[in-house]
């Protein structure tokens, strides 16, 4: 297992997934825009996108880096997305600046369900069984910083969904490689002092690097 988080332009949550790493004695290397141009990728077995910025993502990856990481994907890499990086994962995105053209990693758009930027605050998730959600409790308090609702459709794995009933975790296959995609944030948040251990989170995503 090899695991890369990208730290470029718009990856202003990354820290936070660092962190988390660290937590769980799991080794990373950081990659940026200029290492996917250069197929750097192809040196991980998994790909982790930050919560951020997913407008500054487009800007920096389109169309050049979008190629590299589908490449990376379809070649059997796994992606894993949150929040802003599951934005981009989808076929295409809304946000108060306009309609964004994603990676197109699952085929479902995903929008944002709150129209502007605010406080990030707890909700309550559901868990399906599934091996994302081994050693977890059905019901688990995690962070939400204005992460998409997807639309998802039968080739989709709905693995957990909001309070309200949205769909908050996903999964998906891209060609020979897996695509996982948290609305919410499993790492926590360092800022608001949400520590992912406290709340059982983490174990969400430490399933979603060694369980599939």
């Amino acid at each position: 297992m090899k695991v890369s988080i990208y730290t470029g332009k718009g990856a202003s949550l990354a820290k936070d997934v660092m962190t988390a790493l660290r937590k769980l004695n799991i080794p990373f290397q950081k990659v940026n825009e200029k290492d996917i141009f250069q197929d750097k990728l192809g040196n991980f077995s998994i790909f982790i996108v930050p919560g951020g910025w997913p407008e500054k993502y487009v800007y920096s990856l389109i169309t050049k880096g979008y190629d590299k990481i589908r490449k990376f994907v379809k070649n059997g890499g796994k992606y894993i997305g949150i929040c802003a990086g599951a934005y981009l994962a989808s076929k295409k995105f809304r946000t108060d600046n306009g309609i964004f053209i994603g990676l197109e990693l699952i085929n479902p758009t995903a929008e944002m369900e709150i129209k502007k930027v605010l406080p990030g605050r707890m909700r309550e998730i559901k868990l399906s069984k599934h091996m994302l959600s081994n050693g977890c409790p059905h019901k688990m308090k995690i962070w939400y910083m204005n992460g998409p609702v997807f639309k998802a459709n039968k080739k989709i794995r709905v693995i957990a969904k909001y309070e309200n009933n949205n769909t908050a975790i996903v999964s998906s296959k891209h060609g020979k490689g897996d695509v996982i995609l948290f609305s919410p944030h499993p790492e926590g948040n360092s800022e608001s002092k949400i520590n992912p251990k406290k709340y059982g989170t983490i174990k969400l995503l430490k399933n979603a690097l060694v369980q599939l």
